[in-house]
């Protein structure tokens, strides 16, 4: 089994929070489309559509939440830069890392001669 170092499990979780953030956009929208599909309502691309839930107007919200998907253009670019971001920086550390332990070690092993 494959044991994660702190640095590795500190990475994931931050990778895992930045996903979230660019796909937020799109689950919006699909949350949308979802509400819209179960109440039986039509999305339309241009203006909010008249909508009823148990007496109340919600076709405005639905519009809403459908056109936060504009902001996955922004959202999901810089997302995969963080990706890509965190990944180089964590395994660049750990590289580091690794190469001064083994360092240390032949130090050590040489000054027991």
């Amino acid at each position: 089994m494959l044991k994660l170092t702190p640095r590795w499990r500190r990475a994931l979780l931050l990778m895992g929070k930045i996903v979230f953030y660019a796909l937020s956009p799109v689950i919006c929208v699909l949350l949308a489309a979802g509400i819209a599909g179960l109440l039986g309502c039509q999305m339309a691309g241009g203006d909010p559509a008249l909508c009823d839930c148990l007496g109340v107007d919600v076709g405005k919200p639905i519009y809403m939440m459908a056109m936060m998907g504009w902001f996955a253009i922004g959202t999901l670019p810089l997302g995969a830069i963080g990706l890509i971001t965190v990944l180089a920086i964590t395994t660049v550390q750990e590289i580091a890392e690794r190469l001064r332990d083994r360092s240390a070690r032949q130090r050590a092993e040489f000054e027991d001669f």
